[in-house]
């Protein structure tokens, strides 16, 4: 499988002040089953179109020799079978098909060549297999051979969700990205398109739904506030990982924020010190010319000891910026008689 390199990434909207994405360096195997996950806001929807190319980094390089393809998509096609439909979303296959039938029936001479070059193209995409291969994956997702001769847009919004997807599948040379492929799904879809999806590769898939996401992935990258995690597993493997780092985390914030606090008033400390040494600095305070020179001295150095407390502070509010205000992410978690609601932190 290919890579999809990033390197020295990053990216922002021209309304915003703070960036998206700072020097993003990923390499991502395009094999993988790879579930995309962060809070609302934190930058998903803004990956994909940068992915897709609908959005152009402030610097830096995406590289990929795959396609991408977004789902969900509005069917374009003029056609109105929904074998049509599936055959010309893989890669115009009715059209081909269409043009190669006008082409033999006119018997002119003239057009062979150009007979020729789309069965070439015909070909390439496997189109004599192809009907075969589109009921296949329909036995893969539950769906009747007889929906083939129905009319497209007389499908249920489940059936249409299923159907396109397969004809993404089917699509040579092509990277996925599926953003919420479930919404429209029943309980019964959802499983049946997490058991499809679980025998598939080469995707990423964006969705609040834990136990599909479980089912479905084997890598996770997780947008956080100040950098991108990824990591080997499904969503529950990076869950159990990320609960037994967030006590130490926890830990080290509150120590950092006691450490800040102090040295605070540390630097306020030193502050009213080098105001106090400015006052006996001052001519009117006293005629003795030694207490000038002493003060002086003291203010230099208490001001060198504020100026040395606040780089110190810095550094630590640095090292507290990855670190999230404890807030709920609401992802579904459900079984053929509940649903209930499962409160995370990520």
């Amino acid at each position: 499988m290919s890579k999809i390199i990033i390197n020295e990434m990053s990216y922002h909207y021209t309304n915003y002040y703070n960036p998206i994405f700072n020097n993003v360096n990923l390499v991502l195997d395009t094999g993988w089953r790879l579930g995309l996950i962060g809070r609302n806001g934190r930058g998903k929807t803004t990956f994909l179109k940068l992915l897709l190319g609908e959005l152009k980094p402030d610097k830096g390089i995406i590289m990929n020799k795959l396609d991408m393809v977004y789902f969900p998509f509005i069917n374009m096609t003029t056609y109105r079978k929904t074998i049509d439909v599936i055959k010309e979303n893989i890669g115009f296959l009715k059209s081909m098909e269409d043009k190669m039938e006008t082409i033999l029936a006119d018997n002119m001479e003239s057009r062979l060549e150009e007979y020729q070059s789309i069965l070439e193209n015909y070909l390439q995409i496997d189109g004599f297999e192809m009907e075969s291969r589109i009921k296949r994956e329909l036995n893969m997702m539950h769906l009747s051979e007889e929906l083939l001769e129905r009319d497209f847009d007389s499908l249920s919004g489940g059936e249409k969700t299923k159907m396109l997807i397969i004809s993404l599948f089917l699509r040579k040379k092509t990277y996925i990205l599926l953003d919420e492929p479930t919404n429209h799904l029943d309980m019964d879809g959802k499983r049946t398109l997490s058991e499809y999806l679980k025998h598939k590769t080469g995707f990423l898939i964006v969705s609040h739904d834990r136990q599909f996401l479980d089912i479905v992935t084997d890598h996770i990258m997780a947008i956080n506030k100040a950098d991108i995690a990824l990591e080997k597993g499904n969503y529950s493997t990076w869950k159990d990982n990320r609960d037994k780092t967030e006590i130490f985390e926890l830990r080290t914030k509150v120590r950092l924020e006691k450490e800040i606090t102090s040295l605070e008033k540390r630097s306020v400390q030193n502050r009213n010190w080098a105001a106090a040494a400015e006052k006996e600095k001052n001519p009117y305070a006293t005629h003795n010319r030694g207490n000038g020179s002493r003060a002086a001295k003291f203010m230099r150095q208490a001001k060198a000891s504020e100026l040395a407390i606040e780089k110190n502070i810095q550094n630590k509010k640095e090292l507290l910026k990855n670190y999230e205000v404890v807030q709920d992410l609401i992802l579904e978690q459900q079984n053929s008689e509940i649903i209930t609601l499962v409160s995370v932190k990520i």
